[in-house]
C-alpha cells in the first residue's frame, strides 16, 4: 500500500511517476481528472502484483500524525523513502481499516513481531 498526502501537488507528482514507469495518458486520464484532496483510491497492477495507492487510510488518522512516526530511508543516496514501523504503528493503522487483507496482514505482523522479538 502507498499513502499518498492529499494535495494536488501530489497529484501531479503521482501522475508524472505513472507516466515515467510506463503508463499511458489514456491510462492515468481519470486520475488527473480526480479531486486529490478528497478521498482516492486506485489498485495498480495485476494480482499478485498490485499495489493499492490511497490518500486516506482512516478518518481517525492524519497523513501528518503518521508521516512524523515513519522511519526513513535513503535509495541509491538521492531518494528518500519513508515507511512505517511495522511492529508498532502498520499494526494500529491496518487494525482500523475495513478490509479483510488488512486483517490478515495484522495477524501476520504480530507473528512476525513475536519471532524478532524472540532474537532481542
Amino acid at each position: 500500500m502507498i499513502w499518498i498526502a492529499r494535495t494536488e501537488k501530489n497529484q501531479k507528482a503521482f501522475i508524472k511517476t505513472l507516466l515515467c514507469m510506463g503508463f499511458t495518458n489514456e491510462k492515468v486520464s481519470d486520475i488527473a481528472l480526480h479531486d486529490f484532496t478528497t478521498h482516492f483510491k486506485r489498485s495498480l497492477g495485476y494480482p499478485p502484483y498490485t499495489i493499492d495507492v490511497l490518500t486516506i487510510v482512516h478518518t481517525d488518522l492524519s497523513f501528518d500524525q503518521v508521516a512524523n512516526n515513519a522511519e526513513s530511508c535513503l535509495i541509491n543516496n538521492e531518494i528518500e523513502m519513508k515507511f512505517i514501523p511495522y511492529t508498532t504503528f502498520l499494526i494500529e493503522v491496518k487494525s482500523r481499516t475495513t478490509r479483510f487483507k488488512d486483517w490478515d496482514d495484522v495477524a501476520k505482523l504480530r507473528e512476525l513481531k513475536k519471532i524478532a522479538d524472540l532474537f532481542q
